[in-house]
């Protein structure tokens, strides 16, 4: 995928809700300020289904493949009789089949996760605006709105974007191709192909086609881990194991969306955790333990089932989901933190501070600005994107970040 990351990614959203109109920039910590619980709550959740809803690259086909299938072979020709010409026409218009085609997937996806997380049997009844995504590495934008029932996502390039060959080989049993990408004179991908029929370029086409999206990230659809830790975290996790069955489709009983994003989140952290990692943070992380009352932690796994178990200054040792209220709420946050993240992911955590004494909020903080600057320091990129109502929040932040502030954003939904 694409290495280059935007320097910023901004999202406009209108008539989401209760929410009237917000725009939100996107940096490594963005922290977002709402009176009310719900604003935060619809805005934060958004943002989480503009990152992970991801399209099956898979179909990208089915809308067009008689005219896909068309021009690749008319552009396969076109390279056999070395016409470069028609060979970047061709390329141009199976490009922009492709960008139709994502547009349409996301949009699917898209409209069945909506519903989904904000319960409602239509999109248009929670999105009845729209919403704009768009970034300094991008120069192009994507359009979200409601299209009868469901929602229609749309790429609006500033210019058409062009392909130009800059390459190609007549090899012994193939074609060496050498292809970019152009908005105006802008590169935004280039690829070396080696073709043997008019398929290798369709398939290699809708591999560009997925670089092309991954230059929103984070807000990417879904081409970069993505993980929600929801506000009732603390009562999911006093029931882990039902519920983590539960999404496995024991028992034939559904739980929410929200709640199955939350709980593969916290098994997906849990997964990525190794002891040895801790040492680095480990000053940090003590004080948010000490706050707790937890003396310390260990993670096993039963089959795929993480087990979190926590000795208590006051008892001995209990499960993560026989904890106190605030205990539960704040160690999945934790684990998130002290994992280490793939190569780009992007962490939403709604109530960052729920269950916690102000002591508690501002270790965590602490430990939450530490990680960051240290998972960086490691060539990880991950963003975080978190809600808070507490004044001790936005002080220990401010006191954290106060020698990183191109690291940091803040908006107020309005």
């Amino acid at each position: 995928m694409g290495k280059v990351l935007a320097q910023w990614v901004k999202v406009l959203i209108e008539g989401l809700g209760a929410i009237e109109r917000v725009e939100v920039e996107l940096k490594p910590l963005t922290v977002i300020v709402s009176k009310c619980t719900y604003f935060s709550s619809s805005l934060i959740t958004a943002l989480y289904l503009l990152a992970s809803s991801y399209p099956d690259f898979s179909k990208l086909n089915d809308f067009t493949v008689t005219e896909i299938s068309r021009l690749c072979e008319r552009a396969y020709s076109s390279a056999l009789k070395s016409n470069i010409q028609m060979l970047e026409e061709y390329t141009r218009k199976i490009f922009d089949l492709y960008l139709d085609g994502i547009g349409r997937l996301i949009a699917g996806s898209l409209s069945r996760r909506f519903k989904e997380f904000f319960n409602v049997d239509a999109a248009n009844k929670v999105l009845k605006g729209f919403i704009k995504v768009f970034s300094d590495e991008a120069p192009y934008h994507v359009e979200i709105e409601p299209r009868g029932l469901d929602l229609a996502v749309s790429f609006k390039p500033l210019d058409k974007p062009l392909a130009k060959v800059e390459g190609l080989r007549h090899l012994r049993d193939g074609l060496g191709l050498s292809l970019s990408l152009l908005i105006g004179e802008r590169e935004l991908a280039r690829r070396d192909m080696f073709v043997k029929s008019p398929l290798d370029i369709a398939s290699e086409f809708a591999y560009m086609t997925r670089i092309f999206a991954d230059k929103l990230a984070p807000i990417s659809f879904g081409s970069r881990d993505s993980y929600l830790f929801t506000s009732d975290r603390a009562s999911i996790m006093s029931d882990m194991p039902i519920a983590y069955g539960l999404t496995l489709g024991y028992g034939g009983r559904r739980i929410s969306a929200k709640s199955q994003a939350l709980i593969s989140s916290y098994v997906e952290a849990a997964k990525k955790f190794k002891a040895e990692l801790v040492e680095q943070l480990e000053a940090d992380l003590n004080l948010v333990l000490e706050e707790l009352g937890v003396k310390s932690f260990s993670l096993r796994f039963m089959a795929s089932y993480p087990m979190l178990s926590l000795d208590l200054s006051w008892r001995d040792k209990v499960l993560l989901e026989d904890s106190p209220m605030e205990v539960r709420s704040c160690m999945p946050v934790v684990m998130s933190l002290l994992s280490e993240p793939s190569d780009f992911e992007v962490v939403f955590i709604e109530d960052v501070e729920l269950n916690l004494h102000p002591r508690a909020s501002r270790s965590l903080m602490k430990l939450l600005v530490k990680s960051l600057l240290h998972w960086s320091s490691k060539g990880k990129k991950r963003f975080m994107v978190i809600s808070t109502k507490s004044p001790e929040v936005l002080s220990a932040l401010s006191e954290a970040m106060r020698d990183y502030s191109s690291l940091t954003a803040m908006i107020e939904a309005k």
